[in-house]
């Protein structure tokens, strides 16, 4: 549950971090035109915390496993945002995928995050064309917008870190973050520079 409170209390302060920010570059305007501003800025504020009860009640904030195909059409009616792993006991990386979708989970109420055994979901399987498992699905509005196949756009390394996967999700449609551009081979980069800069200050303490 602390989990989830965290991820409502980060979700509050980035809409408040927004109003805050929009109030600021809006200050030069006129009173009255300021004040119309906030009495939007505050309603729209309103509907989001509107919008985030809504998502818990259909329990968002968590990750679980659907116990069979019929669920899974359940969850994509009833939710607008679906992140739905496809997996198999016997394959390790699937428990990678579990971990990580896990910890996302409750910081994005936006999205349902559950899971699937493939072999429980033959007709889903074959449906949507699912070759590779683990397989992340993405559904918006009860179709399916994206795929997550395997390692192919986290890197190809079983050890790729949760923001990578989460602004996978969020190039999807999925999820929201603050940059959804992140890349593994962006990261690389960033930290090969990071590591440079180290051996520099190393060498400058010397």
């Amino acid at each position: 549950m602390e989990g989830l409170e965290q991820g409502i209390l980060n979700v509050t302060r980035r809409l408040e971090a927004e109003v805050d920010a929009q109030l600021e570059r809006l200050e030069a305007r006129p009173e009255e035109e300021l004040a119309a501003l906030r009495q939007k800025r505050l309603k729209e504020f309103q509907e989001r915390h509107q919008k985030m009860e809504e998502w818990r009640k259909l329990g968002h904030g968590h990750y679980n496993e659907l116990p069979d195909e019929k669920e899974f059409f359940t969850v994509a009616k009833a939710s607008s945002s679906v992140v739905c792993l496809f997996f198999r006991g016997d394959i390790e990386l699937s428990k990678v995928f579990a971990m990580h979708l896990k910890k996302l989970a409750p910081k994005h109420l936006e999205a349902k995050f559950c899971c699937i055994d493939a072999a429980r979901a033959p007709f889903l399987v074959e449906r949507l064309r699912i070759k590779t498992i683990p397989t992340i699905a993405l559904v918006r509005d009860g179709k399916t917008k994206d795929y997550v196949v395997g390692l192919r756009d986290l890197g190809g390394r079983e050890d790729f870190r949760t923001e990578i996967l989460a602004a996978r999700l969020a190039r999807g449609g999925a999820i929201e973050v603050e940059d959804p551009d992140i890349r593994p081979d962006i990261l690389k980069k960033q930290n090969m520079k990071i590591i440079r800069g180290k051996d520099d200050e190393s060498s400058d303490s010397e």
